[in-house]
C-alpha cells in the first residue's frame, strides 16, 4: 500500500524538480475528467488559506464570489 510520500510523488509531480506553478498545473490537469473539480477544490483551499492568513478580508471573498457567480 502506498504511503503519502509515494502518492505525492506519484500524483503531484513532487519528484520532477518542477517549479512550483508546474507542479499544481499538470497535478490540476492530470485528468481531464476531474480537472473541474480539481480546480474548484484548489482555488478553494487557496481561498480558505489567504483568509486565515487575513491576506482577504470576507468583503474581499464575497466580491470575489459575486465575480464568479454572475459574471
Amino acid at each position: 500500500m502506498p504511503n503519502r510520500e509515494d502518492l505525492l510523488r506519484e500524483l503531484t509531480h513532487k519528484d520532477s524538480g518542477l517549479t512550483v506553478s508546474q507542479r499544481v498545473f499538470y497535478t490540476l490537469a492530470n485528468d481531464q475528467k476531474a480537472q473541474a473539480d480539481r480546480n474548484s477544490k484548489a482555488l478553494g483551499l487557496l481561498a480558505e488559506l489567504l483568509f486565515e492568513k487575513a491576506l482577504i478580508d470576507e468583503a474581499e471573498l464575497d466580491d470575489m464570489l459575486f465575480q464568479i457567480a454572475y459574471q
